[in-house]
């Protein structure tokens, strides 16, 4: 028994010895695309952060595991309506934070917008 926790302990100590190479040569720099993939994501955790905890769950299950609207209501225990809306105030928030604004989408490719533009030509008449 003795052997074994002196071994053990010899071993664990090897493992946490630093082997220090002495080069004339420094290590190239990474790659700054992709220092700034991690930065996005901070800002993104840090983001994600400051919203309300339901809002958050509501958008980490919708968006990030990719649960439909059906099953992360039933994981939270709340109404579909009550996911669908959580998970926009989640996002306008995340928009506003991250600076992120939606940009204006012309009239011809987006029927939703003739649409709604048609009905509120005839509410006007």
């Amino acid at each position: 028994m003795r052997t074994a926790i002196i071994n053990s302990h010899i071993s664990r100590m090897r493992r946490r010895r630093v082997l220090k190479i002495f080069t004339r040569l420094l290590p190239e720099r990474g790659d700054e695309e992709a220092t700034g993939e991690v930065d996005d994501r901070d800002l993104l955790r840090r983001a994600l952060a400051e919203l309300a905890p339901r809002t958050r769950a509501v958008v980490v299950l919708r968006h990030y595991m990719g649960l439909t609207e059906q099953e992360a209501a039933n994981t939270l225990g709340c109404s579909t309506g009550n996911v669908n809306r959580l998970a926009n105030r989640g996002l306008k928030q995340l928009r506003l934070a991250l600076g992120d604004e939606p940009q204006a989408v012309a009239s011809a490719d987006c029927p939703v917008v003739d649409r709604s533009r048609q009905l509120t030509q005839r509410r006007a008449r």
